[in-house]
Parts: C-alpha cells; sequence; structure tokens
C-alpha cells in the first residue's frame, strides 16, 4: 500500500490509460436497457453486426451453462432472460474493432 501512495505522489503510477494498445486488440461495450420491467420479445442484432468494425455481439443466448454472476450467492443474473428489471441492466455486450 505504502508503495502506491508514494508513486501516485510522485507521478510514476502506471494507469490503464498509459499502456499502449497492441494491433488488433478488440474493445467492448455493454449496453443496457432503456427501460425497467419491460419484457423481451427478441433479440435482433443482425443490423448492427453489419456495421463496419463490429466483430460480434454477445447476449443471454451466448452463455453455455448458468447465466449467474452473484459473488458470494448466485442470485445475480449476467443477462436477463425474458424480462429486464431496471434501467441500466446490461443486456449485451459489443465487441469491436
Amino acid at each position: 500500500m505504502k508503495r502506491d501512495i508514494e508513486n501516485h505522489v510522485k507521478g510514476v503510477s502506471k494507469f490503464v490509460d498509459d499502456f499502449l494498445t497492441l494491433d488488433g486488440t478488440l474493445e467492448g461495450y455493454v449496453f443496457c436497457s432503456e427501460k425497467a420491467h419491460a419484457k423481451i420479445l427478441n433479440f435482433d442484432y443482425s443490423k448492427a453486426l453489419k456495421c463496419k468494425g463490429v466483430v460480434d455481439i454477445l447476449s443471454v443466448k451466448d452463455i453455455p451453462g448458468q447465466n449467474q454472476i452473484g459473488g458470494i450467492i448466485q442470485d445475480e443474473k449476467l443477462f436477463p432472460v425474458n424480462e429486464v428489471e431496471f434501467i441500466g441492466e446490461p443486456i449485451g455486450f459489443i465487441v469491436a474493432e
């Protein structure tokens, strides 16, 4: 802990933006629900997948096994299945150049 404090004060700490991005590195973006308590009728990302630079879009259908991320109690879904519960709930993940 002391080393971190000294590095911060001296201005030599390394942060994520201090590292160069390697060629071919992809970026990700979580997109979230704009509605609360809304039923999910379908997932159609076909237009988005045609956008320049988009490599893939991941959603609940891409999760093998359990859709759970609860740290202590496995009671939190990574992505909603049939209904979003709150505004800002993650519903997908875009992978792009």
